[in-house]
């Protein structure tokens, strides 16, 4: 920095007061994963395994430890508005529910992770709770309460409405919160 010589090795920070910052936070598999900032909502980054203030990446070749990033690879722009990590991670977006796994069913790496849509019911932001073995979020327009459970049968996460039959209690109001007690 102290050079007045140009220079074309730089890069710009993921997150900024210009980019914006993530606006998700959550533990997976020993690592500390951020998600969603407003130039990337598609986002999603991890630090090192056990180092939950650093993203490095080894110069020399890449580890099993080092940080990661990537986007959502999606066919249209939504941004990741709630996450919940089992087994795989679920991030939901406006239209979709996705898993970020390993892609062989081990440990999720640098060099082996995978994103997979599981269904197309969208969350409408609303943080998503977990009861047992299954999530359970508010789809997009903040009336239906859908849960999501992986199912061995299938091989994938899948799941229903859960309100169908108490669709008077959010018939005038919007879900804005939920916890389970």
């Amino acid at each position: 920095l102290a050079a007045t010589t140009s220079t074309f090795t730089w890069s710009e920070g993921a997150w900024s007061d210009e980019r914006g910052w993530p606006g998700i936070a959550r533990f997976f598999q020993d690592r500390l994963g951020f998600f969603a900032t407003t130039y990337q909502p598609m986002r999603w980054d991890f630090t090192q395994t056990g180092n939950y203030t650093s993203f490095r990446r080894n110069s020399l070749s890449l580890l099993a430890a080092d940080g990661m990033s990537g986007l959502l690879t999606s066919r249209q722009l939504n941004a990741i508005n709630g996450v919940v990590g089992f087994k795989a991670l679920l991030a939901f977006t406006n239209s979709s529910t996705w898993s970020l796994a390993s892609g062989d069913g081990t440990v999720f790496t640098p060099d082996n992770n995978r994103d997979d849509i599981e269904e197309y019911y969208g969350s409408c932001g609303v943080d998503p709770v977990t009861i047992g073995n299954e999530a359970i979020f508010v789809e997009q327009h903040g009336k239906i309460v859908r849960n999501i459970i992986f199912t061995l049968a299938n091989n994938n996460y899948n799941g229903a409405d859960i309100n169908v039959l108490a669709r008077h209690l959010v018939k005038d109001s919007k879900i804005v919160y939920m916890d389970y007690q």
